[in-house]
């Protein structure tokens, strides 16, 4: 086991598009940064007072920078390419039909690929937090002068439960791929699942389960997935919601890797 995490880690860091989407990770950062620093003086030079505008476009504050940032799907889209290119690299070359024959049970294949896309994952997470502030600072000056003690334990919980929550969504990715075992279905769904697709999904059976009268009105679905709490958590978010996203990380990531194990039992490698 310990020979294949090692193997799975030069294979990452030998990668090249390793490092171009870390690039491409801190780049999306200054985009998204950059339009809301524009669309902020836009505002201020005209005057709007358009209430839609400044809750969307509004940047008061560094919590109001790092969740729109952080919620914008430029990360995401990133972690998701780079996870089912990594993850489906073994079938493209046929490395796969090897290692099978040799690593047994499967398992051993599976927890060594999800350590090294959850590792990644959280390095862009932690990255992008840095380039946040960085970019922040020049952008939009003052945010960061006044910053307590208590400001930066909420932006380093934030970025810490963001990073849980990528590094289970990479997982989860490379799991499908391994599932799939074809790189553009793989992507397709992926990012399809990514870009919003998921989250509907999720809001129509919230919706059906409170027509059937199966749960309460309150109830959300989304609030319970990893892809609703990585657009929905904020850097005020609360203990209890940091528990629950912990716990929906640990389910995700286990109930994946058993799924995606018990697949590359049954199915014959091709």
């Amino acid at each position: 086991m310990k020979g294949i995490i090692k193997g799975e880690f030069t294979r990452l860091v030998k990668n090249k598009l390793t490092w171009i989407f870390l690039i491409v990770s801190v780049a999306a950062v200054f985009i998204t940064t950059g339009t809301y620093a524009l669309m902020n003086l836009l505002m201020e030079t005209t005057g709007s007072a358009d209430a839609l505008m400044g809750d969307i476009f509004g940047i008061y504050d560094f919590k109001s920078l790092y969740n729109l940032t952080y919620n914008s799907d430029l990360i995401i889209l990133v972690i998701t390419v780079m996870t089912v290119l990594y993850a489906s690299q073994p079938y493209r070359s046929g490395f796969i039909k090897t290692i099978t024959n040799v690593v047994t049970p499967k398992y051993k294949l599976i927890i060594p690929e999800y350590i090294c896309v959850f590792t990644y994952a959280v390095l862009v997470s932690f990255v992008s937090g840095i380039a946040v502030f960085a970019f922040g600072s020049l952008m939009f000056k003052g945010f960061f002068a006044s910053l307590t003690l208590k400001g930066i334990l909420k932006i380093v919980a934030f970025v810490a439960a963001h990073s849980l929550l990528l590094g289970s969504f990479a997982c989860m990715t490379a799991g499908i791929t391994n599932v799939l075992k074809n790189t553009a279905l793989s992507l397709i769904s992926n990012l399809l699942y990514a870009c919003g697709f998921g989250t509907i999904i999720y809001q129509l059976i919230t919706l059906l389960l409170n027509k059937l009268d199966v749960v309460k009105e309150d109830f959300t679905l989304v609030e319970y997935t990893v892809i609703g709490n990585v657009y929905g958590m904020t850097v005020d978010s609360l203990a209890d919601d940091i528990i629950r996203v912990v716990i929906v990380c640990i389910i995700v990531v286990w109930s994946s890797a058993m799924f995606s194990s018990m697949m590359m039992e049954k199915q014959d490698i091709k």
